[in-house]
């Protein structure tokens, strides 16, 4: 697999120290640093697409976004994002082209949605919300199920309900979850 990558949230690693992100190598133990502060405010997840490029979830920096790191070039802010939680890239739907990471699903505490990041479209028009309210409460962590499946299941743990709540995209976002 790939080495680990570990975000250092500033809000629990205090000493004032600026949020980060570390690479872990899975051998030797050794920590590197890929990227630290600005841009990133609350970063809350990491997800790798399927060349092991990580995007991080921030919570706070522009009502919430997704960076593709090292580089921090922003893939999605704001839009249906109200407190972003929880990140999963999808690594093997075939509407991707071959040298794009994947749709990525995010979880919004707030909001009570789970949205679909087009990749393929402009930051600022690229969120489409597939799955609200229904039994969400608190939705927070987000997996995907086995591909190649059709549908891709998607999974998501909900603090409020304090249950797993599996939902399909292919169905109504307003009629869409089981629990």
């Amino acid at each position: 697999e790939g080495d680990g990558h570990v975000l250092d949230r500033a809000d629990l690693g205090g000493g004032g120290a600026p949020p980060a992100v570390y690479v872990v190598n899975k051998t030797s133990l050794v920590v590197t640093l890929v990227v630290s502060g600005a841009p990133l405010v609350t970063p809350i997840d990491i997800a790798l697409n399927k060349f092991g490029l990580p995007y991080v979830l921030d919570r706070d920096a522009g009502g919430g976004s997704i960076f593709e790191v090292p580089a921090m070039t922003v893939i999605s802010t704001g839009q249906n994002f109200v407190r972003p939680h929880g990140i999963a890239i999808d690594q093997g739907a075939p509407f991707f082209p071959a040298n794009e990471p994947g749709g990525i699903r995010v979880t919004d505490l707030t909001a009570d949605v789970a949205v679909l990041v087009d990749v393929n479209l402009p930051n600022n028009a690229n969120q489409t919300v597939e799955s609200v309210g229904q039994n969400f409460s608190f939705p927070a962590g987000i997996t995907i199920g086995a591909w190649p499946a059709f549908p891709t299941p998607f999974y998501v743990a909900d603090f409020g309900t304090r249950a797993v709540i599996e939902y399909d995209p292919t169905l109504l976002a307003t009629g869409n979850q089981t629990v």
